[in-house]
């Protein structure tokens, strides 16, 4: 019996770290939107039996990023207008209701690393070191939604960050919007020190739409995203 659960175990292992590698080139764009994806090609890149990418790719297509083409595999698909609305929208659900628990229970010491952050971030807009900015961005939100100690919207937040982490990556090397990024952080700490509720739900949503305005930019201009 342990036996059995060790094999089982270690192929869930297997999976999962196939799972991860697809799911970021996905993400990044490394695998870009309408190539195909076939078992048999990936089963050899990643020196794997099929079985494992099977269920990788079946775990992909299940959170929409990619969808089957009956007997052609798989094809990364390319997010919509409408669709990068939703996320928004669920973004901006999920992320105040974090932040107004974050506000109760947010410590100093997170405070004091969202502050770090944010200085880490600004050094990178001032010396435009573009490459970086994706990790701090990434790193500021991670821990607001995390002082909110609600694992449901945690977990909900970084979903809906990662569908977009693409389009995050390549608006950060654009210098506007990188800059007003980190404007916008850092409004939404201050509301935060100060605990004004309203002041950090009104800085939230600001931050969050013209986020959304600045992918749909992207999107419609797919030369800069290439």
């Amino acid at each position: 019996m342990k036996l059995s659960k060790s094999l089982k175990d270690d192929s869930a292992s297997v999976t999962h770290r196939i799972y991860e590698k697809i799911r970021m080139a996905i993400l990044t764009g490394e695998i870009p939107a309408g190539e195909r994806l076939v078992e048999l090609d990936l089963a050899a890149k990643m020196k794997s039996s099929r079985t494992p990418v099977r269920e990788a790719l079946q775990k992909i297509a299940s959170e929409g990023l990619i969808y089957s083409i009956p007997r052609a595999g798989y094809i990364v698909g390319e997010m919509s207008e409408s669709e990068i609305q939703d996320i928004f929208e669920a973004r901006l659900a999920v992320e105040q209701a974090a932040a107004r628990l974050a506000l109760e229970r947010i410590t100093q010491e997170e405070l004091g690393e969202l502050e770090i952050s944010l200085k880490n971030s600004e050094e990178s807009v001032k010396r435009g070191v573009k490459d970086q900015m994706i990790g701090f961005d990434t790193e500021f939100h991670e821990i607001l939604c995390g002082a909110s100690r609600n694992q449901r919207l945690i977990q909900f937040g970084q979903m809906l960050r990662d569908h977009l982490l693409k389009y995050r990556i390549f608006g950060l090397r654009v210098s506007k919007m990188a800059r007003d990024a980190v404007s916008e952080h850092r409004q939404i700490f201050k509301a935060l020190q100060l605990k004004d509720p309203e002041e950090l739900e009104h800085s939230i949503s600001k931050h969050l739409e013209n986020s959304k305005q600045n992918i749909l930019i992207l999107l419609r201009n797919k030369s800069m995203i290439h």
